[in-house]
């Protein structure tokens, strides 16, 4: 006991040690008793998961109802009231009823031609009349005489061909300007081809109304100023201060 007590602390360490050498040698055999159990045992199937609640909420993602935010909705689109000249108000449902969408083609828009016509000799020139409807200085747009000898290049055109008598031609071919499109002239009968087009307008929320407008001129409306960047046969566009095209179609009255 005497032993014992001086050293237990040995004694203790040296049990603990015995049982942990046990535990070590019996383990594999444990191991192998467990692995033997699962795979000789019969295999019990897993409860399949309810996932009804969750395959309907995906069908439910899949046909979200859908928003609007245009249209007549007016807590996101709130209606603009206005005031006419005679004092009532008007209440605007549509964004084509002020606005440039709002400018009306008022008729058929008129053509503008550009035309070369044979006037004269004063050899070795020939005289050629040039006809600018499209001029933007208004005093340029009637006729104006030009000159060219043969297949001398002015800025208009170039006599390419002498028909006739050279003192008394029957007809010029003349190249035009740098297209360089041949075009046969004579006194009798002119070359004469669309160029642009002007256009009679009116913006009926204000009543105003605007004659043979054309290419570069503005329209003054609702505070704003819309240029005209084009004109075709049947459609003008207009250009706002913040850059945005307004196309705007004609429509004959039915």
């Amino acid at each position: 006991m005497e032993f014992i007590k001086n050293h237990y602390e040995k004694v203790l360490l040296s049990l603990v040690l015995l049982g942990l050498a046990v535990t070590v040698a019996l383990l594999p055999t444990k191991v192998q008793s467990v692995d033997t159990s699962a795979q000789g045992g019969p295999q019990k199937p897993l409860t399949p998961m309810d996932l009804r609640t969750n395959e309907a909420a995906l069908t439910n993602l899949s046909s979200l109802p859908q928003v609007v935010f245009s249209g007549s909705n007016n807590v996101f689109n709130p209606v603009q009231w206005r005031r006419k000249a005679d004092g009532s108000l008007w209440k605007i449902i549509s964004p084509n009823e002020v606005g440039p969408g709002a400018v009306r083609i008022t008729k058929t828009n008129s053509p503008l031609y550009f035309s070369l016509s044979f006037d004269g000799v004063n050899l070795p020139n020939y005289q050629i009349g040039v006809t600018q409807e499209t001029n933007k200085n208004a005093n340029l747009r009637g006729k104006v005489a030009r000159y060219g000898a043969l297949n001398e290049k002015t800025e208009y055109f170039k006599i390419t061909k002498i028909v006739g008598a050279v003192e008394a031609p029957d007809a010029l071919v003349l190249e035009v300007g740098d297209l360089k499109e041949q075009a046969t002239v004579s006194k009798e009968k002119p070359y004469k081809v669309i160029a642009g087009y002007t256009s009679d307008l009116a913006y009926p929320p204000q009543n105003l109304a605007w004659r043979e407008k054309r290419v570069g001129d503005s329209l003054v409306f609702d505070g704003d100023t819309n240029n005209i960047v084009e004109i075709t046969a049947n459609e003008v566009v207009l250009s706002a201060s913040s850059g945005k095209r307004t196309t705007i179609k004609y429509n004959a009255a039915p």
